[in-house]
Order: structure tokens, then C-alpha cells, then sequence
């Protein structure tokens, strides 16, 4: 008997759970190959677009083109075997295929534009953005170099980037490797200095932008800038998820090279040893490359011949190591200009070999400290969404988030006048009288999220019915104005807490409308849903991840509301939204509101006498908690009480102790004299 489709899904779920290497791969492969035989068919396409992930991120590039092609040819055939997951997750890995193909040099030019024609084709038949496709072009002629790299640029820079298939800040690294491509250094520093502080960001970004900045700093001679930058670079890498960062660390080489630190360049490259032999062809060339770089600089002041010990190569110091680099990026140069029938690399290759010194040694004081201090605070900055589940709300829907805003009329600007004075009452109404103006002119999104805006104000001063009110009409002019559901999801999770015994029905009714506009990125089964499906997809995939994030936002909301207001039934319901929502929160990598939720998913199995499961909950969310650091302490606190007197109460006296014991803020001896 075949297997269903959910049995399918999760056996392809269990192998992405698996960590790349040839190990998961191979599993990959042969899940493919038995779908493609037994089926389900309804399987094939995550199938195939899993086993094309897992050759990409496994640096097993080249064995991705035969199951990609699969991919397609399958597409071809039976395009309603594709749901919108399946979809957007093809044409995503359709730009790492084009991405990694002309990083191959036995990959000719023709079967690379000739890949690169199918790729519009197909974007267009299927009525897709096309800024990826000329993103991939644009790659394409700056790495080959030639005549029309200034007229690709000028049409990929034409085309508006594509909600699903486009990705922002890759955009903006691109624009600002043109500009310095083209020698204009200083705009591409302006376009990089902008994206980083727009906290533009991906599987790879703003940790390459940022060494991309670092290295134009050194480039103009602002020491003390490419200084204070560097930790910040460092501090990301260590955060990205991509696998394909070894250009960006081998910038960071070149940096230390030229600052006259052997060390830190040396150090740097036993780490990152791996970087020599491994990645594309065209990825080894520009490690070579920037080895190249930084050795020549240290030659140059004198440091040749710092000693040098590396694994299974045979170099004793700094000039023995520039000459086997040199002689891998010669072979490697030779390789790329012959196939693209150009000099572009071996121009590159020249400069640098010519790569000067900075005039003095950079100290880069504190670089340690500083890239542990910085790594801590931006892993707690983006696993911390809300101090409280709910009381994110007074952020959610800020002024500087609204979409398509037109110049601030007299309204809005007393509005939010009114709000920095916390004088709520005149804020909401004069966000209110924007939400009508704005509708009367047929902005109806801008008008929802003005509605919005006043019931924020109304929460704050203490009119919740008022609120609730308003939150209702700024759903509705969002649903008028096709607004997407990640936003609607934002006001319902705004709404929350707001939500009295008289308007809780509705507001369980609203949240489960926006909850089915959600594409079934989840196999839906009556114990809840089947999250292995898509964990990691999760991370990689922007869209993805947004639509994930407001499933779980909303199933959140919805177990906080039932478990208010709600009888014996709803707040079984609750329970299972709860627990549904940590598991989705936990596969985007949403630790912080995981432990929301698991505190909460804790409280309400307590409350059935579920002992057990409570504990599991407290436990979660006590972990969950304590990778924000020290902002998370009193939540750490709260937890430890809430299970240690779980314990108590369900007599294991030693667990509790135990429990008290391990959490820092609480006294045992105390706990036990008011017991």
C-alpha cells in the first residue's frame, strides 16, 4: 500500500531536519527516487525541490542540475501538482541554479545563457517578477566582464523588485558590487551604508555587505571606520545561516593582511581552512584571491615571513602562502577568461597581486570583546519580538510601518503630536479623521492602518470597547484594499488584548477568516499540523517565513483569547493553537515568542491537571527565555516560580528545590520559609 501524502511529507520532513552533508543528501535522493516510483505524486515536487536544497547547501552543487531539471520537467508536465509553496520554493532555488552554474568553469557560456533564457521564459510564462532573472544576468556580466555590463545594469535596475521572488538586500549588494565594479566607490558606499542601517537582511546579509564596506573603508583610508565596522561584520558571519560566505571571510583576510596583522589573519584562516578546497570553483578563486591580497601586504611591510601551519599544506610562512594561492588563482583565472572570452579576471587577479598596505598597524582594539558584546545583543534583538505576548501591539502598527504613504497630511501630524505627549484621546481622534481622509482619496490600506493607529492610542487610554471598535474598522478597509494577510494578522494580534466578553466571539471569527487566507504551507491533521514539512524553508525563504510567522501570530492570539474568555471546549482549542503556534514560532527560528507561547501552552495544561505536559511547557519556555540574556531574567523568574510550585504542588519537593536552586533571582532558603 502507498503511502499518503502526509506520510510522505513528513518522511521528507524528518530528512530536513538532518544537517547538510553527504549523509542527507543521500537520504534525499533516495526519497526522491522512491516518490518519483510509488508516489504520491502530490509529494514530487517537495520532494525534488528538498533534495535540490539539500545538494546546494551541501556543497554538492553540480549533482543539484540533474534533480533540478527533474524538478522542472515535473512542473512541465503536471503544474497542479505544485501548490504555492511548491512554487515559490522552484523559482527561489532557480537563482541558486544560476547563481552556482557560471561559478563553473567546464560550464560553457552558451549552456549558461542559454540556462539563463529558460529562466525568463519560465518566470514570465508563470507570471513572475523579473528582477531575479536579471539579477542572475547581472551576476553573470560582472563576472565575465565585457561590452554590456552597463546595459544589463540599466534594465535589471528598471525592474521592481518582485515581493516573492526578489530579494532586498541582495538587491542593494548587488547595486553597490556594480558601482565598485565600476570604480564609483563612493556611491557604492553610500548604497551599502544605507542598507545596513535599513537592517536589510537574508540567509547571507548584512554580514557580506558589511565586509564589503569594511574593505571599501580600507580602500579610501578611513582606518578608524574599517576599525569600528570589522567586529560588526565578524559578529554577523557568526549569525548567518548561508553556507556560502567564504568570499566574505576571505575579505576579511585581506583586511587583516593589509592592517599589518599576520595574527588575526592567520588565525582567521585556520578557522576558515575549509574555504581553500571547498565551494565553486569561482568561490575558491576569490579566496585565492584575497589570500593573494593580504599576503602580498604583509610581504610588503617586512612580515613575509611569519610562520604559518595549516592543515595538509605544505607552506611554512606568509610568502610561501601567497605563492601557492597565487598559483591556484592563476589556474583558476585561466580557466574563467578562457571560457567567458575575456580578460576580467586576470585583471582582477593583477590588482591584487598589487594590493598596498595601510600606512600604520590597525590595532582593532577590543575585537574580541566587542564581536561577543555585539553577537549577543543582535541575536537577543531578533529572537525578542515583544516584551509580553500581546504588548508588542504598541509597535506593530507605528506610523513608520504604514505601506504606500503619501506626504504626512495636517492630521496625521497632529496625531502622532498628540501621541509623543501620551495625549491619547486627541491622538486617536486625529488618526481617525486620517483614516477618513485617506478613504475619501481611495487609500483604503492607508485608512485601515490610520483605524489602526487610533485604537492603539485608544488601548492607551484605557477604552478597550473603543478600541476593539476601531480595530474592526481598520480589518475591514485592509480586506478592502487587498491588504495581505501578514498585515491583517498584525492588527488581529493588536487587537488580542483588547478583547472583552462581549466581543471575543467576533474576534475568534475575524482571526480563523485570516487564518484560511493562509496558503497551506503545512499539512493541516487533527492532532495539529506537521511542521517538519517546511522547518528550514522557514529560514530561507522570506516569503515563507512571513506567511509562517503570521500563522503563528494569529494562533497565538487565538489561544490567549479562548483561554480569557471562552468555556471548556475553546480552551481545549486553545491549547491546540498554542501548541501549534510554538512549533511554528520554533521553525522560523521565533525563540522568544516560542517561549511565549510554551508559557502559556504551561499555564493552560495546568489548569486541565495535565501535569506533565505543563512541565513540558514550563521547561520550553525557561529555555526559551534564557538565550535572551539578562532583558529576559524576569520572565526566567516568573517561569521557574510558576513550574517550581507545579512540582510542589504534584509532590516532588526536589525538583522544585532543584528548579529554584538553578534560577539566580530567586533565594531558595526564602521560598522554603514561606512555604
Amino acid at each position: 500500500m502507498s503511502r499518503s501524502v502526509v506520510e510522505a511529507n513528513a518522511a521528507i520532513g524528518r530528512i530536513r531536519a538532518m544537517p547538510y552533508g553527504r549523509a542527507r543528501s543521500e537520504a534525499a535522493e533516495r526519497e526522491a527516487r522512491r516518490i518519483e516510483s510509488e508516489g504520491p505524486d502530490e509529494a514530487r515536487a517537495y520532494a525534488l525541490t528538498a533534495l535540490v536544497e539539500a545538494l546546494t547547501w551541501g556543497d554538492e552543487y553540480e549533482k543539484a542540475f540533474l534533480p533540478f531539471t527533474r524538478l522542472l520537467r515535473w512542473w512541465d508536465a503536471h503544474p497542479e501538482q505544485f501548490d504555492r509553496y511548491d512554487q515559490s520554493v522552484m523559482f527561489w532555488e532557480f537563482g541558486w541554479i544560476m547563481s552556482d552554474l557560471p561559478q563553473i568553469p567546464t560550464v560553457s557560456r552558451v549552456q549558461v545563457e542559454a540556462t539563463l533564457d529558460d529562466m525568463e521564459r519560465r518566470f514570465a510564462l508563470a507570471n513572475r517578477g523579473m528582477e531575479r532573472v536579471w539579477s542572475s544576468r547581472l551576476d553573470w556580466a560582472l563576472l565575465r566582464g565585457g561590452d554590456d555590463v552597463d546595459q544589463i545594469f540599466t534594465t535589471w535596475l528598471t525592474m521592481p523588485p518582485d515581493e516573492d521572488d526578489s530579494c532586498d538586500a541582495c538587491h542593494e549588494a548587488l547595486h553597490a558590487e556594480y558601482l565598485a565594479w565600476r570604480g564609483q566607490l563612493e556611491p557604492s558606499i553610500a548604497i551599502l551604508e544605507t542598507a545596513v542601517a535599513s537592517d536589510r537582511n537574508c540567509s547571507r546579509e548584512p554580514a557580506a555587505m558589511l565586509t564589503d564596506l569594511a574593505l571599501a573603508y580600507l580602500d579610501q583610508g578611513r582606518w578608524q571606520a574599517t576599525e569600528e565596522i570589522l567586529p560588526k561584520a565578524l559578529a554577523e558571519l557568526k549569525k548567518a545561516v548561508s553556507t556560502s560566505l567564504s568570499s566574505a571571510y576571505a575579505r576579511v583576510f585581506e583586511i587583516y593582511g593589509r592592517a599589518h596583522r599576520p595574527d588575526l589573519a592567520l588565525e582567521l584562516l585556520a578557522e576558515r581552512q575549509k574555504d581553500l578546497d571547498t565551494g565553486t570553483p569561482y568561490r575558491r578563486l576569490n579566496v585565492s584571491r584575497r589570500i593573494v591580497s593580504g599576503c602580498a601586504a604583509l610581504m610588503a611591510v617586512g612580515l613575509g615571513s611569519e610562520p604559518v601551519a595549516l592543515t595538509g599544506l605544505a607552506v611554512s610562512d606568509v610568502a610561501q602562502l601567497h605563492d601557492w594561492a597565487l598559483a591556484q588563482a592563476e589556474d583558476l583565472t585561466a580557466q574563467f577568461d578562457r571560457r567567458n572570452g575575456t580578460t576580467e579576471q586576470s585583471q582582477r587577479l593583477a590588482a591584487a597581486r598589487l594590493a598596498r598596505p595601510t600606512p600604520d598597524r590597525l590595532e582593532f582594539r577590543g575585537l574580541a570583546q566587542a564581536v561577543a558584546e555585539i553577537s549577543a545583543a543582535a541575536e537577543r534583538a531578533a529572537l525578542d519580538s515583544s516584551d509580553e505576548p500581546g504588548d508588542n501591539a504598541q509597535s506593530i502598527v507605528s506610523a513608520a510601518d504604514r505601506p504606500g504613504q503619501p506626504p504626512v497630511g495636517p492630521d496625521r501630524r497632529q496625531a502622532e503630536l498628540a501621541w509623543s505627549e501620551e495625549r491619547w484621546a486627541d491622538a486617536a481622534a486625529a488618526f481617525q479623521r486620517a483614516a477618513e481622509l485617506a478613504q475619501a482619496d481611495g487609500l483604503l490600506r492607508l485608512s485601515g492602518w490610520d483605524w489602526a493607529e487610533a485604537a492603539r492610542c485608544l488601548r492607551q487610554a484605557d477604552q478597550p470597547e473603543a478600541a476593539s471598535l476601531a480595530y474592526r474598522q481598520a480589518l475591514s478597509r485592509l480586506r478592502a484594499g487587498d491588504a495581505p494577510v501578514e498585515e491583517l494578522s498584525q492588527v488581529l494580534v493588536a487587537w488580542a488584548p483588547t478583547v472583552g466578553p462581549d466581543g471575543w466571539a467576533d474576534f475568534v471569527e475575524e482571526t480563523n477568516t485570516a487564518r484560511g487566507q493562509l496558503p497551506p504551507l503545512v499539512s493541516e491533521r487533527e492532532d495539529g499540523p506537521e511542521l517538519d514539512d517546511v522547518a528550514g524553508f522557514g529560514l530561507t525563504f522570506k516569503p515563507i517565513r512571513r506567511q509562517l510567522k503570521a500563522r503563528a501570530d494569529l494562533d497565538d492570539a487565538l489561544a490567549r483569547v479562548l483561554a480569557s474568555w471562552g468555556g471548556p471546549d475553546q480552551r481545549l482549542t486553545a491549547i491546540e493553537r498554542a501548541r501549534s503556534a510554538t512549533e511554528v514560532y520554533r521553525s522560523v527560528g521565533a525563540t522568544l515568542d516560542a517561549a511565549h507561547t510554551d508559557w502559556l501552552l504551561g499555564r493552560l495544561t495546568e489548569a486541565e491537571g495535565w501535569d506533565d505536559q505543563a512541565e513540558q511547557g514550563y521547561k520550553a519556555a525557561l529555555e526559551g527565555f534564557k538565550t535572551g540574556g539578562q532583558r529576559q531574567a524576569e520572565f526566567c523568574h516568573r517561569v521557574a516560580t510558576s513550574w517550581a510550585e507545579l512540582c510542589q504542588r504534584s509532590g516532588h519537593p526536589e525538583r522544585a528545590q532543584a528548579i529554584l536552586s538553578a534560577d539566580p533571582h530567586v533565594d531558595p532558603e526564602a521560598s522554603d520559609q514561606e512555604d
